[in-house]
């Protein structure tokens, strides 16, 4: 069995919308690595103590961090220590052993004002998930945990898909759509705060990076980030974080960037 944990960056409102980008990111990994790699990720988060006297009981929402809102402001981190913190973060993931999807929506091109974000992006995850089980050759089934923001769209959005897998026998009528890997699904998503969960909490960081990497370097035009952002990031940061956790990424899930990054539409 693998246990998916998702979270997400932008709105996936359409046409009503608070940003251009939608990403959903998935982190895989096998249950039976479950308590290893979550007690690496524990002592991880001791040495943030030790070193910037950040709680281990702190959730970690990157966006918030980085902009100093609260209550990341009480730990009065300056920018550069915010910076450093990001990046000994990500050079850390590199060392689990977990699968990382990031499937995004780029809502400025969507011409269809009845087109659904979310289902969209959580297909393509989906699919992405059942092949790289495919090509491990593995029989196992997964398990969806996400953040209870969006629990309830997701649980609709897999029982529409469910219902179409056994309607259909077309797989390349429905985008993105896989019907063994609707098979392989095992329950509908699963509720769990980010605020217990490490594994969402870094969906959530690697979500936010790639809705960056996309504003700076896809997008036309480029979307420009906040100037309080600024202070803490470069342009090109996002790159090289990235490029930090390449060995974790789905390179496969997409050609058109180095990242594997999946971005619909095309």
């Amino acid at each position: 069995m693998y246990i998916c944990y998702f979270d997400e960056s932008g709105d996936d409102g359409f046409p009503d919308k608070s940003s251009d980008i939608f990403v959903l990111t998935s982190l895989s990994l096998h249950h039976s690595l479950w308590k290893n790699v979550n007690d690496k990720i524990f002592r991880f988060r001791e040495r943030l103590k030790d070193e910037y006297n950040f709680p281990v009981n702190f959730e970690f929402h990157t966006r918030e961090f980085l902009l100093n809102k609260n209550p990341y402001r009480q730990l009065n981190l300056e920018p550069k220590l915010r910076k450093e913190m990001l990046f000994n973060f990500f050079g850390f993931l590199r060392e689990l052993d977990v699968k990382i999807v990031n499937s995004a929506v780029n809502k400025s091109l969507i011409k269809n004002p009845g087109h659904k974000v979310l289902k969209t992006a959580l297909k393509y995850s989906i699919k992405c998930i059942d092949d790289f089980l495919n090509e491990k050759g593995e029989k196992n089934k997964f398990l969806i945990i996400t953040d209870e923001g969006r629990v309830g769209k997701m649980i609709n959005v897999t029982r529409q898909i469910q219902k179409n897998s056994v309607s259909s026998q077309n797989i390349s009528e429905s985008i993105g759509e896989s019907i063994e890997g609707i098979r392989r699904l095992v329950e509908e998503p699963l509720q769990k705060s980010s605020k217990e969960s490490y594994f969402i909490q870094i969906s959530d960081m690697v979500a936010y990076i790639v809705y960056l990497y996309i504003c700076n370097n896809i997008h036309q035009p480029r979307k420009p980030w906040s100037p309080r952002l600024l202070q803490v990031l470069n342009y090109g940061d996002e790159v090289k974080l990235l490029d930090k956790i390449k060995n974790l990424l789905d390179l496969k899930a997409s050609e058109s960037n180095e990242f594997g990054i999946s971005i619909h539409p095309s």
